[in-house]
């Protein structure tokens, strides 16, 4: 946890399940990661119901409009800014409970470093790679071989996992274009991913 003049900043270690996307986030869905411990918190009232967390902070956050919620995954994480508005009524970069995926390093640092403007925010969204791209570029990668998020992000030339190829690996999996080597479980931390049979016709065919 990070605290700044305009912002609180919770970092967990890991991005989002990759059965969970960012529009799930706040719609009472929930991913559970560790299936041991999560139905012992719930036996002891720990947790009270699946997916509830994000709803309650943005039921909370109506009654401070000055706050904006910000959600992204840095790297291979995954990150929850309350950032303060502009004291003249202009917004901090995002408007009043919307919900931003973005790549690259800590909004929080750069934030205690120097404000940056408007412009120099517009570029760095502009820097990432396009989406259906960013798609082909893994399909290719996949054609020849099974690969982990990691092993794609380094075929891609990329440190880390950025949260951009966390969002094309499941955007493919919901379209049917790859799949789990280990379908049994999602969240294996030996999970690959393969093109499906389908994708692999096409690919053979082009």
């Amino acid at each position: 946890m990070a605290i700044y003049d305009d912002m609180l900043e919770i970092t967990s270690p890991g991005p989002l399940p990759d059965l969970l996307s960012f529009e799930d986030l706040g719609t009472g869905r929930s991913e559970i990661r560790n299936r041991v411990l999560a139905p012992i918190f719930k036996d002891m009232k720990l947790i009270e119901a699946w997916g509830s967390g994000i709803q309650k902070i943005k039921t909370e956050l109506n009654d401070y409009p000055e706050i904006d919620l910000v959600l992204q995954e840095p790297g291979h994480a995954f990150q929850v800014q309350f950032v303060k508005k502009e004291r003249d009524g202009a917004e901090s970069g995002q408007s009043q409970g919307r919900v931003r995926a973005e790549s690259g390093p800590s909004g929080g640092r750069a934030r205690a470093e120097s404000k940056e403007s408007s412009s120099q925010s517009a570029a760095k969204v502009e820097a990432v790679p396009q989406p259906e791209s960013i798609k082909e570029k893994i399909l290719l990668e996949l054609a020849l071989e099974p690969l982990s998020k990691a092993e794609i992000s380094v075929k891609l030339g990329l440190k880390g996992v950025p949260g951009h190829i966390g969002r094309a690996i499941r955007e493919l999996l919901s379209d049917g274009q790859i799949e789990f080597t280990i379908p049994e479980k999602p969240n294996s931390r030996l999970q690959k991913y393969r093109l499906t049979g389908e994708r692999k016709k096409d690919v053979q065919t082009e």
